[in-house]
């Protein structure tokens, strides 16, 4: 989802602060019921749980971009950094191997592009 701070219009000098943008998981389609992780893509940040409603402080003039992943009991991919749709369009496939306790999967690569991930482990 993307979380966009306009700041004021017609004025170049704008020093409009950053505003605390707030969404119900509802008005998503989401279940209000479940725990979701967050992350925003443009500065890497693991933004937290979140349920019932996502909160994000968006400076003046910018966008933040945030997927709301339902919380697992294991490690989960959160995040790529290859295009903000961050894995939707290139990761093939994602399995978590409970027997075995591994992550596995298998995305469509650009070669010579570095490629970062982000998992999300639960702590315990």
């Amino acid at each position: 989802m993307g979380l966009f701070n306009w700041g004021e219009l017609n004025d170049e000098n704008d020093s409009s602060p950053s505003k605390d943008i707030a969404v119900r998981v509802e008005k998503l389609g989401l279940n209000d019921e479940q725990t979701y992780l967050a992350y925003e893509f443009w500065s890497r940040k693991f933004l937290g749980t979140v349920r019932r409603k996502l909160s994000v402080e968006v400076p003046s003039h910018q966008v933040a971009v945030v997927p709301l992943k339902p919380r697992r009991d294991h490690p989960q991919f959160l995040s790529r950094n290859r295009h903000i749709s961050q894995g939707a369009t290139d990761i093939v496939r994602i399995r978590w191997a409970a027997p075995i306790k591994t992550l596995r999967g298998l995305s469509a690569v650009v070669e010579g592009f570095h490629h970062r991930y982000t998992i999300a482990i639960p702590r315990g």
